[in-house]
């Protein structure tokens, strides 16, 4: 493994959150000042591919990448774009009883109104009052 790609999957690991490729490449760049950003494009690509990173897609902003490539949840806040892991546990055994077909993957994405976003609407409708 490249030195290039290494550090790419100790940002992320180390992150302990969902980052888009070009704050990875802006935390890359702060231990490895030569990195291009086609070269973290280029990995996070290749990582994504292999399985070792979990590629999350936005039709609101640019991708994030997640460390955690096991089966796992989202969860979106509506208002402020906010994403959230969360472990419903295998739902695979559900989902292929239901589909009525084996189901070896699945990405679930729950969009909800995260704690802080809840708060302030509820303060800009109490002050509207």
């Amino acid at each position: 493994m490249t030195r290039q790609r290494s550090l790419i999957l100790k940002v992320l690991r180390d992150s302990h959150t969902h980052l888009t490729a070009a704050q990875i490449y802006e935390l890359a760049r702060v231990e490895m000042p030569a990195i291009a950003v086609g070269t973290v494009y280029r990995n996070l690509n290749l990582l994504a591919e292999q399985g070792q990173v979990l590629r999350i897609r936005s039709a609101e902003g640019p991708d994030r990448f997640d460390a955690a490539p096991k089966p796992h949840e989202h969860l979106i806040c509506v208002r402020c774009g906010k994403l959230t892991d969360v472990d419903l546990g295998d739902l695979r055994p559900l989902l292929s009883r239901r589909a009525g077909s084996r189901i070896l993957d699945y990405r679930l994405e729950l969009h909800h109104l995260c704690a802080e976003c809840a708060a302030r609407e509820q303060k800009e409708k109490t002050s509207s009052i």
